[in-house]
């Protein structure tokens, strides 16, 4: 089994990971990652720190969201390859029936 991906919480001062993370499954209940849940006073603090940030000016707001997607397009994420996460995210987009009321598959 490979290592658990963990989900730590990005606040302003970078990485929060919890001590007790909640366990994420698969659809067939295999853990597949471990979720760190965020108490209150972090969400209040994290918002609160956002709120005092200056927003980048609309040319480097714009710069950084296509530097952003380039990585996308370019990267592999959790042993996805673009191509595979497109086709994902156009199936997501105009979602199919995996199956008819009298659960045959369809094909």
């Amino acid at each position: 089994m490979s290592a658990l991906v963990a989900l730590d919480a990005l606040g302003p001062s970078g990485e929060y990971r919890t001590r007790k993370p909640e366990l994420v499954t698969d659809t067939r209940g295999v853990p597949i990652a471990e979720l760190s849940l965020v108490p209150p006073l972090f969400v209040i603090r994290s918002v609160a720190a956002q709120r005092k940030v200056k927003p980048l000016p609309l040319d480097e707001r714009m710069a950084a969201l296509r530097r952003a997607d380039d990585n996308t397009v370019v990267m592999e994420v959790h042993g996805n390859e673009p191509r595979a996460r497109s086709a994902l995210r156009r199936s997501q987009e105009h979602p199919q029936p995996l199956a008819s009321a009298t659960r045959e598959p369809l094909v």
